[in-house]
């Protein structure tokens, strides 16, 4: 049943031409199979200055790509 297929789809994404390739496979993946799908971005913050707030800095910068790159 395609239905059952991909019920599921995690989607790592760093922005570069090729993983914003797969996010477009994985929407119609999605579309197709009528599944659930969950963006990762993971963000090295290790050489940032002050940790905590650089990672509530970095989650917001890396939303805010997300958005103005797919239009969302």
């Amino acid at each position: 049943m395609a239905e059952s297929l991909f019920r599921k789809i995690l989607v790592p994404i760093d922005f570069s031409p090729c993983s914003e390739e797969a996010f477009r496979v994985a929407l119609t993946f999605a579309k197709t199979f009528q599944s659930e799908w969950l963006l990762l971005h993971v963000a090295d913050t290790s050489a940032l200055a002050t940790p905590l707030a650089s990672c509530e800095a970095v989650e917001g910068l890396s939303l805010e790509i997300f958005r103005r790159r797919f239009s969302v």
